[in-house]
């Protein structure tokens, strides 16, 4: 992190925030960087943008994730809304930036596309919810 920040401190289209404190900020941004933050979900799904991942050791909350057949959707859609950047590699990070943010609508495609394969109502879950109690009631 601390060569990131060392590397683009002088850029002023770089703004790093730990803490995202508004969701405002993921609008006015082209990408995020992120690690296995549950935010660069949030950010990729809600915005239609991607994310590069810087590929460190896996947060794991629960080990035994790897007696299941399926994998977490956390590393099942890595690839699908971003690309990943080995820590060794970073140096590549400039130049995968401009390739993404010239890449923008394809990205913007890719992104919807699988939003709306593993999410249901996508904009109408309040509505859909609301109608689902009320025929139960």
């Amino acid at each position: 992190m601390k060569n990131l920040l060392n590397k683009f401190k002088k850029n002023q289209d770089f703004h790093y925030k730990p803490d995202a404190s508004s969701l405002d900020d993921y609008f006015k941004v082209d990408l995020m960087i992120s690690d296995w933050s549950g935010s660069a979900y949030e950010f990729a799904f809600g915005t239609l943008k991607p994310v590069i991942f810087v590929d460190v050791p896996k947060k794991i909350n629960n080990p035994d994730y790897i007696k299941f057949k399926n994998k977490p959707i956390e590393i099942e859609l890595r690839n699908k809304i971003g690309v990943l950047i080995k820590p060794k590699n970073i140096e590549r990070i400039s130049k995968e930036i401009n390739k993404m943010i010239s890449e923008k609508k394809q990205w913007r495609e890719k992104i919807f596309k699988t939003r709306n394969k593993f999410f249901f109502n996508v904009k109408k879950s309040g509505i859909t919810g609301a109608n689902f109690i009320l025929n139960k009631l």
